[in-house]
C-alpha cells in the first residue's frame, strides 16, 4: 500500500445541518484528513464529514471541537 498523500474533500455544516463551506486537501490517512479539517473549520462549523476524492464515501459527520473528556 502506498503511503503517498491523496486528495481528500471536507464538508462543513453548522448547527442546522446546513452545508457552509467545502475543501480539498491532501493526507495520508483518514485520520490525518479528520484532524486537518478540524483545524481549518471555519466560524459556525458545527460538524465536519471527509470523504477520498471522487470515490462518493464519506465518513462522519464528526464534531469540529474535540468531546471533553
Amino acid at each position: 500500500m502506498s503511503n503517498a498523500p491523496r486528495e481528500w474533500r471536507t464538508r462543513y455544516y453548522d448547527d442546522k445541518g446546513d452545508r457552509i463551506a467545502s475543501e480539498i486537501f491532501l493526507a495520508r490517512s483518514i485520520s490525518q484528513a479528520v484532524a486537518f479539517a478540524r483545524k481549518r473549520a471555519p466560524a459556525g462549523a458545527v460538524k465536519v464529514r471527509v470523504g477520498r476524492y471522487g470515490e462518493g464515501r464519506w465518513e462522519g459527520p464528526v464534531n469540529v471541537k474535540a468531546e471533553a473528556a
